[in-house]
């Protein structure tokens, strides 16, 4: 999501500011916490009033928003093009960063798909949830980050590069990963295909993403030309993902379900985070990890529980789509105005041109 707004950044910036060189700025410039230009000051704010707007909206006219924006179609074309705009903008530095940053790749990936699911099953069990609310917050666990995660990690002073990577990483891998995981661990609370998930997986992340980097590597004049646009379109997309989830969340009647949405989150984001300083990861690493394993993909785990689940339970990846946006707005604001120690800054031989 980060990449899709910084794109209709750079071309507002490029108006209004003047002719100069290139600026070559360092790694550890990059991930120096609490940005203070006046863009992302606004984008700050943008992001969780949208998200805020959207969802009034959705719980302000229920039936009439589900009847819309909250179908299995809608959230399938909404997905779909979130996919298509992070293929489109995916480049071969991308690639290059990934392979120079292994032991992230792995924290991430082990946060992400081993943390986030016995979080997720933590939570339910203490809260005593019911079988349907079980399994939406178990399928939450298992799905890969969101978009939204590169967005929160430039405000909440993380590695914003680094986080595009990551999501990217986990969005792939997902595509195997949620299904195993989804099929193991829902098998004791409802009857699951497994083959089913993977397939619909594939269908809804895997084609998507891989037309976008497709129609970017065999077609580069129209993937520029389309760049413009994915910024736009991707907070067009997200605000009617959010209303449409906020509808569909209205069945959502347990404040125990509620509580495991956020509870959830948060509490892989923690352990995530002594994981990954654990592991050795310095700098503005260890806060990225945590806040792609606190932002999941709440649109993914809705579209998948309302094609292989009851509705009951793809109310609560719907509600979801509401609370991690809010939740994550709320700790990167937070965490954007506590600096890392002068120590946690790991300076790099690896520039960036801006």
């Amino acid at each position: 999501m980060l990449r899709l707004l910084l794109l209709l950044a750079a071309q507002t910036q490029a108006l209004r500011a003047p002719p100069t060189r290139p600026l070559r700025i360092r790694h550890r410039a990059v991930t120096t916490p609490a940005p203070d230009d006046a863009h992302t000051n606004r984008v700050a704010l943008t992001f969780p009033v949208l998200t805020v707007a959207a969802a009034a909206l959705g719980r302000a006219a229920p039936q009439s928003v589900a009847a819309t924006l909250g179908t299995k179609a809608a959230f399938r074309r909404g997905l779909a093009l979130l996919m298509v705009s992070m293929g489109l903008t995916l480049t071969p530095k991308d690639l290059k960063r990934a392979a120079k940053s292994p032991r992230a790749l792995l924290m991430n990936a082990v946060c992400c798909f081993a943390v986030a699911p016995l979080a997720s099953i933590a939570c339910a069990t203490a809260l005593r949830l019911e079988s349907d609310a079980r399994a939406g917050l178990l399928l939450l666990g298992c799905v890969s980050g969101g978009q939204a995660s590169n967005l929160c990690a430039l405000l909440g002073g993380g590695d914003a590069a680094l986080s595009v990577v990551l999501t990217t990483s986990t969005t792939l891998l997902g595509c195997v990963a949620t299904p195993f995981l989804a099929s193991r661990l829902l098998r004791s609370t409802i009857a699951v295909d497994g083959g089913a998930i993977l397939a619909s997986t594939a269908s809804l992340v895997l084609a998507p993403l891989g037309a976008g980097v497709l129609t970017a590597a065999l077609f580069p004049r129209v993937a520029k030309r389309l760049k413009p646009l994915c910024a736009p379109a991707g907070i067009v997309s997200t605000s009617l993902l959010v209303a449409g989830g906020a509808a569909a969340a209205y069945g959502v009647s347990s404040w125990r379900a509620h509580v495991g949405v956020v509870a959830m989150p948060l509490l892989a984001a923690a352990l995530a985070l002594a994981l990954a300083k654990t592991s050795g990861l310095r700098g503005a690493a260890p806060r990225t990890v945590a806040i792609e394993t606190l932002v999941k993909s709440p649109t993914l785990a809705a579209v998948l529980a309302r094609e292989h689940l009851s509705s009951s339970a793809a109310a609560v990846p719907a509600a979801g789509m509401i609370w991690l946006a809010v939740v994550g707005a709320v700790v990167a604001y937070g965490w954007g105005r506590v600096p890392l120690p002068p120590e946690e800054f790991s300076p790099s031989p690896e520039e960036f041109k801006f």
